[in-house]
């Protein structure tokens, strides 16, 4: 293995919005250094807001997409994203050991094993997730939900707030399909 020292540094021209890489629009970058050597690994574009709008209209305008896509598909998907962790798992360890300063070892275990086994547990839950059940009482879940979160971190403390959910959270959420709203938005 070389060292991080005899490594050139990667330069990196381009950001990933809306599914391809686009050239950044400021020629600004940020360094990234090898935490152990202070050597500079990598140079990463500086995003303007203008990039940064971009990517979250991206984002905003694939969620109509996947939200209809069949709970197997979004599964299939996620089976993906876990399956590439995996794949590139040693590259993956060596960038975050080094930028973070973290043992290889802890590196492969932590900041990859863990994020490719949460995908992993992510599509299995999708496919084992009983959906649309009682879906007469959907507009329920979605508003009590947000008020059993708001309550239990302490946004209401009255005990007629309180009194309003007479049940847990967890009785409650596997019948709740649709996006957590608000009560006002909530058909």
């Amino acid at each position: 293995m070389t060292t991080s020292a005899t490594q050139p540094a990667t330069i990196y021209p381009a950001h990933y919005i809306n599914g391809q890489w686009v050239q950044a629009q400021s020629s600004e970058t940020l360094p990234v250094h090898d935490s152990s050597t202070e050597a500079l690994m990598a140079t990463v574009p500086s995003g303007t807001a203008a990039e940064a709008e971009a990517a979250v209209l991206a984002a905003r305008a694939a969620f109509e997409g996947w939200s209809t896509l069949p709970v197997e598909t979004r599964a299939a998907y996620l089976d993906k994203v876990a399956a590439g962790i995996k794949a590139r798992t040693e590259d993956l360890a060596l960038a975050i050991a080094r930028e973070v300063g973290m043992p290889l070892k802890m590196a492969r275990a932590i900041q990859v094993g863990g994020p490719a086994w949460h995908w992993g547990n992510f599509a299995k839950v999708a496919r084992n997730f009983e959906w649309e059940k009682k879906s007469a009482i959907r507009w329920w879940c979605a508003s009590r939900l947000v008020w059993w979160a708001a309550s239990h971190r302490g946004i209401f403390r009255s005990a007629r707030s309180r009194s309003r959910l007479r049940r847990p959270w967890w009785r409650v959420a596997p019948w709740c399909s649709s996006p957590v709203k608000s009560r006002r938005s909530t058909p």
